[in-house]
């Protein structure tokens, strides 16, 4: 199996992402990288450093720094997405359920639904006059 590592091959997919017109995903995946390799204190990572507990304290640590719910499983979906196309070329024997468990979900932080205080006054505004 050939050996290659995580900030390389991400950096390879960002490229290709790049050159399908997937400026959005590459975006996304950039800073994914950015964020991991800042907590793990830089240089080169290799797949072994991913791993359940480097990834539950990856997302202990952006929690710490106050990233929204959104933020962090954006980060956690990209190094996943990232982490099945190795299994899938083989680059590397994929570990079962390695991202279960993490918040990998999208949540609405944005109220959308009016309160009944507020429909009331919709419907029955104050007089004027």
């Amino acid at each position: 199996m050939k050996q290659k590592s995580l900030t390389g091959f991400m950096n390879e997919v960002i490229e290709d992402l790049c050159q399908q017109e997937r400026f959005a995903t590459a975006h996304i995946y950039t800073y994914a990288l950015r964020a991991f390799t800042e907590f793990v204190g830089g240089g080169e990572i290799f797949f072994g450093g991913l791993n359940k507990s480097s990834l539950r304290r990856f997302q202990r640590h952006l929690e710490d720094l106050l990233r929204s719910y959104n933020t962090i499983s954006t980060y956690i979906r990209a190094l996943r997405a990232v982490y099945n196309r190795a299994v899938d070329r083989e680059l590397i024997s994929g570990e079962f359920r390695l991202f279960s468990g993490l918040k990998t979900g999208v949540t609405s932080e944005r109220k959308l639904a009016v309160t009944a205080f507020q429909m009331n006054r919709l419907l029955n505004p104050p007089a004027t006059g």
